[in-house]
């Protein structure tokens, strides 16, 4: 195995309330979902305060739209055809207001109880610009 440099690795720290936050995109990547092997397209986002959140979009039809909404919200036109993968490329460094909710709850398989989520996700989102204060989220 070679030697890797650790000097700028940050800690991952993720958000853990729910709210509305401006998240910046920082990274992105790609893959295929290991159920139904369906592209996806993750950006990798951090608040003002540098806590972190994936925001997934898959590449199926019937969640295209998803993608579109939050391209548009980037300020992208999102008509004829387009490359995704280049979409998210130019798209890392734009910031966006997220809905942050924490994600449903699941059945302990054990007991049959509901056992609340430790997981968030971004729910919804909108421009950044806006926004009128810091302190009057949502808009």
């Amino acid at each position: 195995m070679e030697k890797i440099d650790f000097s700028n690795i940050e800690a991952f720290t993720p958000i853990t309330a729910d709210g509305y936050y401006v998240l910046k995109i920082s990274g992105y990547e790609t893959g295929t979902s290991e159920m139904k092997g369906t592209p996806y397209i993750r950006f990798k986002c951090v608040t003002e305060s540098n806590e972190s959140i994936n925001v997934t979009f898959y590449m199926s039809e019937k969640a295209l739209w998803r993608f579109k909404k939050f391209m548009v919200t980037l300020d992208y036109e999102m008509n004829g055809v387009l490359d995704p993968e280049e979409l998210a490329k130019t798209a890392v460094g734009k910031k966006f207001v997220g809905t942050v909710r924490r994600c449903a709850p699941s059945i302990d398989p054990a007991t049959g109880e509901e056992v609340e989520s430790k997981y968030f996700e971004v729910t919804d989102f909108a421009r950044e610009v806006d926004r009128k204060t810091d302190k009057d989220l949502p808009f």
